[in-house]
């Protein structure tokens, strides 16, 4: 991988999952009081597709930059 799919890896799937992680949990747990457990199923739910949907995105996608 080049240096700009590492570039996009690393946003797509570390970056932008953990930030959705912190804002989602700071959002429901503290503002709108939340159960904890609620809150863990929503998100890793969330999470879950879309990692399915990312993954998808980016084995299509991506290959098509180098063209």
């Amino acid at each position: 991988m080049n240096n700009m799919k590492k570039i996009y890896f690393i946003g797509y799937f570390i970056l932008f999952p953990i930030i959705f992680l912190i804002s989602f949990f700071i959002w429901t747990y503290f503002i709108k009081d939340f159960n904890l457990f609620t809150i863990i199923q929503d998100c890793f739910g969330i999470l879950g597709i879309y990692y399915l949907i990312t993954s998808f995105l980016f084995l299509r996608y991506l290959p098509n930059q180098n063209k």
